[in-house]
């Protein structure tokens, strides 16, 4: 659940008017997701594949 965890924090970012760390946290969550979704791409036995 670290998605879930790093949205709160960008809302509560958000809900606190600071629109730096804001930006700064969803930069590295996005960052942190593209990694996430690029190495599953990798993975030779990548379920998303295999379910199509």
């Amino acid at each position: 659940m670290r998605a879930f965890s790093e949205h709160q924090q960008i809302l509560n970012a958000i809900s606190d008017r600071d629109g730096e760390l804001a930006e700064l946290l969803m930069r590295r969550h996005i960052a942190a997701s593209r990694r996430h979704l690029e190495k599953r791409i990798e993975t030779p036995e990548n379920p998303i594949e295999s379910s199509s």
